[in-house]
C-alpha cells in the first residue's frame, strides 16, 4: 500500500503559490469554512484512512466493476483495527456531508471524470479552464485559479487523454505564515511550508516552483512503476474550481459533530474491542473496549466529556472500568484533561452473555457530541482447538478447493465439515447476474433452507472482491488481512461462471495460513490475501459461527480408544482441547508410559500456560525450566526417563498448590503430603483400597484422568 500511496500524491507549488495565494488563517476562516477545515483535519489525522486500490480501480473501471469507495462515513469510523479506504473525490465529499449533510454529487463515483468537467453544475462552479483549447492561457489561467482559491473550495484537475483526475480540498493558511495547505486524497495534508506531503511519508517529492502537480493514475503500474506527472500548466490538462459553500452556506446549518470538531480541534478517536473488527466471542468469553482519544493541537482539551453505554449481551467486569470512569446503570462516564500532543487511553471489561447468532452492538461511545464508531461482535459456539491446526503439516493435505477445507478440519480437529464443491457453496450465499458484459454477485436477502447451516458460517459484513455489489451504503470492498482472522477461518476466494470455477481456499490457524496450493502461507504475507479482491468474490467462513459447540463434534481418530473404555471421555476431551495428541495419528497407546518431558508438558499446558520453547538441547527442556522457576521441581531430572506416581504426583500438587490434607492417611506405603493432598482434592486414588504404590508408573490413561481433574478444579 506504500507504493500505492506514493503513486497518488500531489505535490504543490512551494515558491510561486506562496506569491499568488492570500493568507487565510484559521482565524480569518468563516464559521463554516472552519468546520470544513476541522473536519478534514481530523480526517487527515487518522492514519488509517487510506486511499483506494489502483489495481482495483482501473480493473474496476475496465470491467464493469465498481470503484471502492465509502458513503456517509465520518473521520471517527476508521480505527486501528479498520482501515477506511476512499478516493479523493469520496473524500471531498465526505468532508461537506459530515459538516452539512450536503451531497456535493449525488454520484462521487463519477466526480473526476471529462463528463464532470463538461457537466459541472454551475452553481458551484467558479472557475474552469481547459489547457488544450486555450495553450497561449494556461500561465495565466494558472495563476488566476490560484489567487481565487478559498477555504473549503474542491479543485479538480481532469487529463484530456484519461479523462480521469484528482481533487483536493483547499483548506488555506492554517499555520498564518502564508503557506498555503491542502488536504487530499484519503485526508492526507501537504504543506507547502515543509514540502513535505504525508501519503509520501518522508520519501522524495519535486521541489521545482510549479503548481498543483497530480499523478496520471491510469499508467500506473506501467512504466516501471514511474510516477508520471500531469500539472495546471500541461497543456492537456483541464482543471476547475467548485465551492460547495456557495450552495451548502445558505442551506445548510452546521452539524452537532462539527461542532464540537471546531472547539475540540485537531481530536482523534480510535474506538476498539479486543476481537477487532471481525472477530467472535463465545459465551463467558471476556471483551475489552478500549478508547485513545489524542490531542493533536496545540492547545489543551479541558473538562472532555466522554461516554460509553454498555451494550446489550454482556455484563460489566467490576472494577475494570479504567482513568476515573463512574458507573451509572450501562453507562459509564469520564471527564478528561488532555494536553496539547498527548494521548489517554480508556478500557473496561465485559463478559459475553449472550448467546450464540446474537450480536453484541457497542454503538453508544461519545466524545463530547462527537459520536463514534460502532462496534460489532458476533456470538459464536465453542470452537475446537487451535493447537492442532498450527502442528498441521500441509503435506499430510492433498485435496484442493472446498475439499481442502474440509480435509483439514478432519485430519487436524476431527471434525466432519462436509463443504459442499464451490460452484454450490456460492449458490448459498451469491445470485450471479451478468450486467453489460461482467459477471456481477449480489449478496443473496433469502437463504434457502438446504444452505442454512453453511450461511451461518458466514463472517458478517466481510465479503468482497471485483464483481460484488451491495448496497451502495455500505462498504463494497474489502480488504482481508490475517489479524482481523480466527483459528480455523476458510477463506475462499473464486471465479465462477457457467463454464469454470477457480478457487483458492486458505485455513488459518492462528500462526500461518494453509493454502489448497499445497503450501504454508507465512503470516507476513497479507498480500497473499489482499490478492484475493482480484477475483470475483471472496468471503470467510467461521464454522463456530454455526455450531454451539464445535468439541461435541470431534470424533476420536484413534482406534484403541473405545467408547466404552473407563478412560474415554478424559481422553476425549484433552484431545479435544489440544491437551494430549496420539502416539501416532491413530493410536493413542493407553497404557504406554509417560516420561518426565512428556509429564512437565502435560501440566505445564493444561493448567492455561503457553508452550515453553527449548532452553537447552532436549525438546522438553524449556518446560523443565519452567517447573523449576515456578518452584515445582528442585533439581534436573532426566527429561526421556519414565515418571514415576509419586514424582508426578508432587509436581502436579505443587504446580495448583494443593496443600490440604485428608482426616487420615488411607495408604499404607506412603505419607507424601502431595500425594494426600490430590487424594483429598479427589484428584488421585490407590492401585488398591490402601497402597498408593508411589514407585509404580503412570500410563498415559491414568494421567489423562488426572490432568482432567485437575483442571476442573
Amino acid at each position: 500500500m506504500k507504493l500505492l500511496k506514493k503513486t497518488l500524491a500531489v505535490v504543490l507549488a512551494l515558491a510561486t503559490l506562496a506569491a499568488f495565494l492570500p493568507a487565510a488563517s484559521a482565524a480569518a476562516l468563516t464559521e463554516k469554512q472552519n468546520a470544513i477545515v476541522q473536519t478534514a483535519l481530523a480526517f487527515h489525522h487518522k492514519p488509517t484512512m487510506d486511499y483506494d486500490s489502483t489495481e482495483l480501480t482501473n480493473q474496476a473501471r475496465s470491467k464493469g466493476g465498481i470503484i471502492r469507495e465509502h458513503e456517509e462515513i465520518t473521520p471517527e469510523y476508521a480505527t486501528s483495527d479498520f482501515t477506511v479506504y476512499t478516493v479523493c473525490s469520496s473524500f471531498c465529499w465526505e468532508v461537506y456531508w459530515n459538516v452539512f449533510g450536503y451531497r456535493i454529487t449525488e454520484d462521487h463515483s463519477k466526480f473526476l471524470t471529462g463528463e464532470q468537467y463538461t457537466k459541472a453544475p454551475e452553481k458551484l462552479l467558479v472557475f474552469k479552464h481547459d489547457n488544450l483549447a486555450d495553450p497561449d492561457g494556461i500561465e495565466a489561467a494558472a495563476q488566476k485559479t490560484l489567487k481565487l482559491l478559498q477555504p473549503g473550495d474542491v479543485m479538480i484537475c481532469i487529463s484530456t487523454t484519461t479523462a480521469t483526475g484528482h481533487a483536493m480540498l483547499y483548506v488555506g493558511d492554517l499555520d498564518g505564515d502564508g503557506m498555503a495547505e491542502i488536504i487530499h486524497s484519503s485526508g492526507k495534508k501537504y504543506d507547502l511550508e515543509t514540502g513535505v506531503d504525508q501519503v509520501e511519508e518522508g520519501g522524495n517529492i519535486l521541489h521545482e516552483p510549479i503548481t498543483a502537480r497530480l499523478i496520471d493514475t491510469a499508467t500506473y503500474p506501467k512504466n516501471n512503476n514511474q510516477m508520471v506527472y500531469t500539472d495546471l500548466r500541461n497543456p492537456k490538462m483541464r482543471y476547475l474550481v467548485l465551492r460547495p459553500l456557495l450552495d451548502a452556506e445558505g442551506t445548510k446549518t452546521i452539524s452537532a459533530p462539527a461542532r464540537s470538531r471546531m472547539k475540540y480541534t485537531e481530536m482523534t478517536i480510535d474506538r476498539t474491542v479486543n476481537t477487532r473488527r471481525y472477530g467472535s466471542a463465545a459465551t463467558g468469553d471476556t471483551l475489552r473496549y478500549t478508547i485513545e482519544i489524542e490531542n493533536h493541537s496545540k492547545s489543551a482539551y479541558s473538562n472532555l466529556p466522554v461516554s460509553e453505554t454498555i451494550p446489550n449481551g454482556v455484563s460489566l467486569v467490576d472494577g475494570s472500568v479504567t482513568n476515573g470512569g463512574s458507573v451509572s446503570g450501562n453507562q459509564i462516564t469520564w471527564t478528561l484533561n488532555i494536553p496539547a500532543g498527548e494521548k489517554v487511553t480508556l478500557s473496561y471489561d465485559v463478559t459475553v452473555t449472550a448467546k450464540r447468532g446474537e450480536t453484541i452492538v457497542s454503538g453508544g461511545g461519545m466524545v463530547d457530541n462527537i459520536p463514534s464508531n460502532t462496534l460489532e461482535t458476533t456470538v459464536s459456539g465453542k470452537a475446537p482447538s487451535a493447537s492442532k491446526l498450527q502442528s498441521a503439516n500441509i503435506k499430510d493435505f492433498s485435496a484442493t478447493g472446498t475439499a481442502f477445507a474440509n480435509e483439514v478440519y478432519q485430519k487436524t480437529l476431527g471434525v466432519s465439515l462436509n463443504l459442499p464443491p464451490i460452484k454450490e457453496l456460492i449458490k448459498a450465499f451469491y445470485t450471479q447476474q451478468v450486467f453489460a458484459g461482467a459477471r456481477l454477485y449480489y449478496l443473496n436477502e433469502t437463504v434457502d433452507p438446504a444452505y442454512q447451516t453453511i450461511r451461518n458460517m458466514m463472517v458478517p459484513n466481510w465479503t468482497g472482491g471485483k464483481y460484488l455489489r451491495t448496497d451502495s451504503s455500505k462498504l463494497r470492498n474489502l480488504n482481508c488481512h490475517s489479524a482481523d482472522l480466527q483459528p480455523g477461518d476458510i477463506v475462499v476466494s473464486t471465479t465462477v461462471s457457467a463454464s469454470d470455477a477457480s478457487t483458492n481456499i486458505y485455513v488459518w490457524t492462528g500462526k500461518t495460513l494453509l493454502a489448497s496450493l499445497g503450501t504454508k502461507v507465512a503470516t507476513a504475507r497479507d498480500a497473499n490475501l489482499i490478492a484475493l479482491q482480484t477475483k470475483d468474490v471472496f468471503f470467510v467462513l467461521r464454522p463456530s459461527l454455526a455450531f454451539d459447540d464445535m468439541t461435541k463434534m470431534i470424533s476420536l481418530p484413534f482406534t484403541d480408544v473405545k467408547t466404552n473404555d473407563w478412560f474415554y471421555t478424559y481422553v476425549k476431551d484433552l484431545y479435544t482441547d489440544g491437551t494430549v495428541n496420539g502416539m501416532t495419528a491413530t493410536t493413542f497407546v493407553p497404557n504406554g508410559n509417560l516420561t518426565y518431558g512428556q509429564a512437565l508438558k502435560l501440566i505445564v499446558c493444561a493448567l492455561g500456560n503457553p508452550e515453553q520453547a527449548k532452553t537447552g538441547s532436549h525438546w522438553a527442556s524449556g518446560y523443565l525450566t519452567f517447573a523449576k522457576n515456578n518452584g515445582w521441581l528442585a533439581n534436573d531430572v532426566n527429561l526421556d526417563g519414565a515418571v514415576s506416581r509419586l514424582a508426578f504426583c508432587q509436581i502436579a500438587a505443587k504446580a495448583k498448590n494443593l496443600t490440604e490434607q485428608p482426616s487420615s492417611n488411607p495408604f499404607t506405603d506412603t505419607s507424601d503430603a502431595s500425594v494426600l493432598a490430590l487424594n483429598k482434592a479427589g484428584v488421585i486414588n490407590g492401585m488398591t483400597a490402601t497402597t498408593f504404590q508411589p514407585g509404580g508408573i503412570l500410563t498415559r490413561a491414568q494421567i489423562s484422568k488426572i490432568i482432567w481433574l485437575l483442571r476442573s478444579l
